[in-house]
């Protein structure tokens, strides 16, 4: 039987791998908090981050309104900073850290669960 660690409720951090475990955990504690600070589910934060994402390769945001594309325009600025207070925390508790970049992300489990149910199971 397969055990899924819901401690973050899907949320994981990207491009992280070279940071402690320990600081990835207050990093992502820190992302989680702002986000039920503004009332958005990781999984709402991750596809507004994904749906900037398609739009950017077609070309769109610069002679469209964001939301015609379905663009959420609170989860996507929840999402940022959620990102923007994890990035705090690593670079307060690592802050040679060589790559400054990261991004929100779901983990597996969340996501088949919202394919499959078609309900986000990331909501509190």
């Amino acid at each position: 039987m397969e055990t899924i660690d819901r401690r973050y409720r899907g949320l994981e951090i990207w491009d992280v791998d070279d940071v402690a475990p320990a600081i990835r955990d207050e990093a992502t504690a820190a992302a989680l908090a702002m986000l039920d600070l503004e009332g958005v589910s990781p999984l709402e934060a991750r596809v507004a981050q994904f749906t900037l994402e398609g739009m950017d390769d077609k070309g769109v945001l610069d002679s469209a309104d964001p939301s015609d594309f379905g663009l959420n325009m609170a989860h996507l600025n929840a999402c940022r900073e959620a990102e923007a207070a994890a990035r705090r925390v690593i670079e307060r508790l690592a802050p040679n850290r060589a790559e400054p970049y990261l991004m929100l992300g779901v983990v597996e489990w969340a996501l088949d669960e919202w394919q499959v149910h078609d309900k986000d199971p990331t909501k509190i």
